[in-house]
């Protein structure tokens, strides 16, 4: 076997050639590689849309069941409010509404809502290989969902201070008064609950993330996991709202600013 040695170059032209060889080479490797890298990330990208689209279903279908109950909330909040207030001095106790995971005199929502996989997506870099306005629009529905997460908690607390309306005897001018301060502040989260459920079901809708009707409705009514907030207000007689009359009340993205 014979090892032939490289041969001199033989004057500058030459040297340039072999030079401009290797820049051809590494320009078309870097250039390969950054095609591989794109296509990886548009791959993740797709993925990470379809995990949106498995958690943003459950979530447009929380914002649904938050945008039906509100006026049967705030009808329940008048009760309260007359109940503690002059006219319900001497009153009996307000009644518990017993159902399997408690008892309350203010039946609302409280089934989680999350924002794992926005989260995860942010973190690991797949959010921003996504376009621009969907990166914007996505980021401030999610926002929304937090914020919807913070309300629904302070709404549970809420709800936990006015059972001692529930209790025998009666309450304190001082007690009744503070009372009627969580009463009117929550009479405010649940209204400003309601308008953000339906901006969260808008902002879905067009960003192509709505399921379909049945997917919501079986969400809400469906008797093996129907809302209890729903039925609590159906059997009280208290009033409703279509969930998509609440979202046709939020304009299309295209004719507002987020």
């Amino acid at each position: 076997m014979h090892i032939h040695p490289p041969k001199p170059l033989h004057g500058w032209q030459e040297f340039l050639n072999e030079i401009f060889v290797i820049v051809v080479g590494v320009l078309i490797a870097l250039g390969f590689e950054q095609v591989v890298e794109e296509f990886h990330w548009q791959h993740k990208a797709a993925e990470g849309r379809e995990r949106l689209r498995l958690e943003l279903r459950a979530q447009f279908s929380l914002a649904a069941e938050q945008a039906i109950v509100t006026p049967c909330i705030l009808a329940q909040l008048d009760r309260l409010r007359d109940h503690l207030g002059p006219d319900g001095v001497g009153k009996a106790p307000m009644p518990l509404d017993h159902w399997p995971d408690n008892d309350a005199v203010l039946r609302l929502p409280t089934r989680p809502w999350s924002h794992n996989t926005w989260d995860a997506l942010q973190q690991d870099g797949t959010s921003i290989h996504f376009a621009s306005d969907e990166q914007r629009y996505l980021g401030a529905l999610y926002s929304e969902i937090e914020t919807e997460t913070a309300l629904t908690a302070q709404s549970g607390n809420a709800a936990g201070q006015l059972l001692a309306t529930s209790f025998k005897g009666p309450l304190s001018e001082q007690a009744r008064a503070q009372l009627l301060i969580v009463v009117a502040e929550q009479y405010r989260r649940s209204q400003y609950m309601g308008r953000l459920a339906a901006q969260i079901m808008g902002v879905a809708r067009d960003l192509g993330y709505q399921p379909e009707d049945a997917v919501v409705n079986d969400y809400v009514l469906n008797r093996n996991y129907a809302s209890n907030t729903i039925g609590f207000c159906r059997k009280q007689g208290l009033p409703l709202m279509e969930w998509k009359a609440a979202m046709a009340k939020i304009p299309p993205l295209s004719k507002r600013a987020i």
